[in-house]
């Protein structure tokens, strides 16, 4: 969970509509330079920052980059994060370290 007064949180992710065909995952998120879902480096983007509009466009474009792409582009623009990666690691932006918490009780990742 995450506190936050008076700013935007917007969260996208492939983790409830998805498809497994073989080794290969298909949801819902497609990369323009493909054509095609990327392999899934985040299960679940949730973004901070002013512009409800801006950030829903901006959560679902850091699907196709890298980890580190990702991080230095929310950090280049002003805007908070929590990354939850495919493999389940939590990456948290300075910006709201002290507001952030993870579920304990009856809360799963």
């Amino acid at each position: 969970s995450v506190e936050v007064a008076d700013r935007a949180v917007v969260t996208s992710g492939y983790y409830e509509q998805f498809l497994k065909f073989g080794n290969r995952i298909y949801h819902h998120i497609i990369d323009p330079t493909t054509g095609e879902p990327p392999e899934p480096v985040f299960a679940g983007i949730t973004l901070i920052g002013e512009s409800a509009e801006e950030l829903d466009a901006y959560s679902t474009a850091l699907f196709a980059m890298t980890a580190q792409d990702a991080f230095e582009f929310v950090n280049s623009n002003g805007i908070d994060a929590v990354f939850v990666t495919a493999d389940r690691n939590i990456i948290i932006t300075d910006g709201i370290k002290d507001d952030f918490s993870l579920l304990q009780d009856g809360g799963t990742l």
